[in-house]
């Protein structure tokens, strides 16, 4: 089925302002919901108003009003490409309201993104998809991105990192990493060229990129096992 070329006409795509926090946060939650990770969103309106409109932001937001009501969100950040030497856009949420899929909301802000990534000069503009989203994949298709399946996400979780980092907090003895001790992870997608996956399964956490498009419309793209760009 085709997307609509474009959005309902009563539909606004801007980038998110002050005061919008609370209703990325109920989008992410409903992201998360359909993702099957209700309860793994522990992220709060306060934390969205924080990053999202501090002075020096490092993530971004574009989202879909309607009738003074926000029905879809995109939530996306700055990566960097070592191959191409230029920074890209990743998107970590893609999520619209049931009840106004179909319509194409949800390409409008995919086109919103696009425009950003272009007037900024990027090279890619990425995102990741939990492996039964197919809704979101054929939505993605007919946008004409394509699935890179020579690169699997990997993650650390706030444990992982931790135990990772504690290595370093014990004495130093000598010796040092020996040839092949660091194993080469260059000559491929590099800082950002690998979809960043958040935190963790829940809107936002896994690979998400829109929550059930009906209608082919709208995939969920939260972080999480679920959602339709980020696998968990």
């Amino acid at each position: 089925m085709a997307d609509p070329p474009t959005a309902d006409p009563a539909v606004e795509i801007r980038p998110a302002r002050p005061g919008d926090e609370h209703d990325i946060l109920r989008l992410v939650k409903a992201l998360a919901a359909y993702e099957r990770a209700p309860d793994a969103v522990e992220a709060t309106a306060e934390s969205f108003r924080d990053h999202l409109f501090c002075a020096d932001p490092r993530v971004y937001a574009h989202v879909a009003e309607r009738d003074g009501r926000i029905v879809g969100i995109a939530v996306w950040f700055l990566n960097f490409s070592t191959w191409t030497g230029t920074h890209g856009i990743y998107l970590e949420d893609l999520f619209v309201d049931p009840e106004v899929r179909g319509t194409g909301v949800a390409r409008g802000l995919m086109r919103a993104l696009a425009a950003e990534a272009r007037a900024r000069g990027c090279a890619r503009f990425e995102w990741a998809v939990l492996d039964w989203n197919e809704l979101a994949k054929g939505f993605y298709r007919r946008l004409g991105a394509r699935h890179n399946e020579s690169w699997e996400v990997w993650r650390l979780d706030r444990a992982g990192i931790a135990a990772l980092a504690a290595e370093g907090d014990a004495p130093a003895t000598g010796g040092g990493p020996a040839a092949g001790d660091t194993p080469a992870t260059g000559g491929g997608p590099a800082a950002g060229d690998t979809p960043a996956t958040g935190g963790g399964p829940a809107a936002g956490d896994t690979p998400a990129t829109g929550g059930g498009p009906a209608a082919g419309d709208t995939p969920a793209t939260g972080g999480a096992p679920g959602g339709a760009t980020r696998p968990a």
